[in-house]
């Protein structure tokens, strides 16, 4: 009787540990049905196409107001002093406020919340500014306006860490990073007529409708911040050890890799603003161009960065599968710098050459070619060094990137206190050279990644 009822116990047990077993291949199928990274590739371009539409609402709101700065002053009886500052506080609280929804999105591992609160935020901001009767309410909407847009632009990198496979986020964020540069094309010409046909209160009044759109859309999203999953050790366990800090992805300047990455692309920013911020007064000046043909120039530099994000991303991914499968099949994410060299030694020449021939009055043409060419070559190297921010950190890819957007409003704000200063002292000439030297110098940032960062990403791992 006693054998009878140990064979029975034992029976249990094991059908017990079958039904675990069984459990435990159902749990790992559906986990693996959940995963992002194994959604369909037509559900990836949805939410890809989604995450972007509702990243335009960050350089369309930016650069809307732009044409309106003049009518705000006559209209709040104010000065052209704080008027303009609309336009500088956007860009402070454009680089500030993506530290925090990037640690926001994941200490708490969500990215759609992020995306909704944030636009409530901007829906809600962008109202009072339309019914702002003072500058100083403005200003101060304006500021908490931009901080609420600017979270998809690191949250929109997470997302495509969370989808993509490292051999295929060079071409998804090349395409992602085409509202960046759309929008501040869209966003002045829009502002002009919204403008000069409504008013510019009804900028605002846009920036509302247009961001309740963009809040619908993120119905059809599904949440893709998945925990489980990592192509490197994860550092999960020091971000829940940590409180929500709106500041927390600041610690990753610590890593040498990442704050020489974003040095570099940051300079190459603040060159490409000077260059922006320069060309209506350049071509006045040496061209005889009225503004509004001097804004025609700008449509160079946009296709060209238009360009450079397509071609550049599916370039990056190209040649890292060539030295991934030159690796025997290991994938090194500084593999993907190879991508950058060619451009990295172009882009120097382009800028000196730009500043020369438009001091020389050279045929109008070729500074406009070399405006498109500056944008382009811009865009395939900022391309590639996002795709491997998002490689080298996948679990804190929006960590990642809000940092590169800090450094660089940092910088281009800075860059831009000179500009004026610099064309006036020594002329575009060597203004454009120094520029084109100190690109040149910063290239030295990548080769030390290059070489050294696939070692300081192994101390980090073993520093944890």
């Amino acid at each position: 009787m006693t054998e009878i009822k140990e064979q029975i116990s034992k029976d249990e047990n094991i059908i017990i540990v079958e039904e675990l077993i069984q459990n435990s291949k159902e749990e790992k199928v559906n986990d693996l049905k959940l995963n992002p990274l194994n959604w369909s590739k037509n559900k990836k371009l949805f939410t890809l196409s989604l995450v972007g539409f509702v990243t335009t609402t960050s350089p369309i709101a930016n650069s809307i107001l732009y044409p309106s700065i003049i009518d705000i002053t006559e209209s709040l009886h104010t000065t052209k002093f704080l008027s303009n500052a609309l336009i500088s506080i956007s860009t402070f609280f454009n680089g500030i406020a993506p530290l925090g929804w990037a640690s926001y999105s994941e200490v708490y591992e969500t990215r759609k919340k992020a995306y909704v609160i944030s636009l409530l935020l901007f829906m809600i901001t962008s109202i009072t500014c339309a019914v702002a009767t003072n500058i100083w309410l403005l200003l101060i909407m304006r500021g908490l306006q931009a901080s609420g847009v600017s979270a998809a632009l690191c949250i929109g990198a997470g997302t495509i860490s969370d989808i993509y496979i490292p051999t295929e986020r060079g071409t998804a964020y090349g395409y992602f990073s085409l509202v960046i540069v759309i929008g501040p094309i869209i966003g002045p010409i829009v502002g002009g007529y919204i403008t000069d046909y409504l008013g510019w209160r009804w900028i605002f009044w846009f920036l509302s409708i247009f961001g309740s759109l963009t809040l619908i859309s993120l119905f059809f999203i599904s949440e893709t911040y998945n925990s489980k999953i990592s192509f490197t050790i994860k550092h999960d366990d020091m971000m829940k050890k940590k409180k929500f800090n709106p500041f927390l992805p600041l610690y990753m300047f610590k890593y040498p890799n990442v704050i020489l990455i974003n040095i570099y692309t940051s300079i190459l920013f603040g060159i490409i603003n000077i260059k922006t911020s320069s060309i209506p007064r350049s071509f006045k000046d040496h061209y005889g161009l009225s503004p509004s043909k001097a804004g025609l120039v700008f449509i160079s530099l946009g296709l060209g960065q238009i360009l450079g994000n397509v071609i550049g991303g599916k370039w990056s991914d190209i040649v890292l599968i060539k030295f991934k499968n030159r690796n025997n099949g290991k994938l090194i994410p500084e593999q993907r710098i190879n991508s950058i060299w060619l451009g990295s030694i172009i882009i120097p020449l382009i800028f000196i050459a730009y500043g020369w021939l438009i001091e020389r009055k050279v045929h109008i043409s070729l500074p406009i070619i070399l405006i498109f060419l500056s944008g382009f070559s811009v865009m395939t190297v900022y391309t590639s060094t996002s795709a491997y921010l998002i490689d080298s950190y996948p679990d804190q890819s929006a960590s990642a990137i809000s940092t590169h957007v800090f450094l660089r409003s940092v910088l281009t704000g800075i860059f831009s206190l000179f500009t004026i200063l610099l064309q006036d002292s020594i002329g575009l000439g060597w203004m454009f050279t120094l520029l084109g030297a100190a690109s040149l110098l910063s290239v030295s940032a990548l080769i030390i990644v290059y070489f050294k960062g696939a070692k300081w990403r192994e101390q980090q791992i073993i520093n944890k």
